[in-house]
């Protein structure tokens, strides 16, 4: 799997502006002598708003969040189905700086990236509202984990509009503390997934 480099530098998101489900993403030749990689869009998990244009303090990084303490930015990873049935799904964010509290977030609707904090702001309200999960440390590993049991904790949780149905698209995103972050504000945000739920 590539790496950061120019790894679809060029690339916009989300994938509206593409035509069809599918999208080629090409890396110059100082990563892998050129080359390019096939992705499915139609995929219940889709991965967005990466750092790159618009970043605070030009915190860029094109593979995940903008860049924290930790010399990287955090993005997220999913494992386990979108199965509101078997509410296995599990969203994990790492290379966070240690032992500092997060939380996931999830909202109605995408947003391009407005700077909020260290990073970029990805998901807005879309008249569904935005709904925070339980605060979590990331531990001395660096990562905050949600899940599994995210579909039964929206509505032990939240208001009904926040209760997460089969067919719906969810926007989550992770916000997490970050004291010694590159650009002074003490906070930052990891990339985001678009996740639609199934039976």
């Amino acid at each position: 799997v590539p790496t950061e480099d120019t790894f679809g530098l060029r690339l916009g998101f989300p994938f509206s502006n593409l035509d069809g489900s599918r999208v080629i993403l090409g890396s110059d030749q100082a990563f892998s002598g050129g080359a390019a990689f096939c992705f499915d869009g139609s995929s219940p998990i889709v991965p967005y708003c990466f750092c790159g244009s618009g970043a605070p303090c030009l915190n860029t990084s094109y593979t995940s969040g903008c860049r924290n303490s930790t010399g990287g930015g955090s993005r997220i990873d999913a494992c386990g189905g979108t199965s509101v049935a078997t509410d296995d799904l599990i969203l994990t964010s790492p290379q966070l700086p240690p032992n500092k509290p997060g939380l996931f977030f999830m909202g109605g609707g995408p947003l391009s990236g407005a700077p909020l904090g260290d990073g970029l702001l990805c998901v807005g309200s879309a008249g569904k509202g935005l709904y925070r999960f339980p605060v979590r440390n990331s531990g001395s590993a660096g990562e905050i984990v949600e899940g599994p049991g995210i579909v039964a904790l929206s509505y032990a949780r939240f208001a009904a509009s926040g209760h997460i149905e089969a067919g719906q698209t969810w926007y989550f995103q992770c916000w997490y503390r970050d004291p010694l972050g590159v650009c002074g504000y003490g906070f930052n945000l990891s990339n985001a997934v678009a996740v639609t739920f199934a039976p």
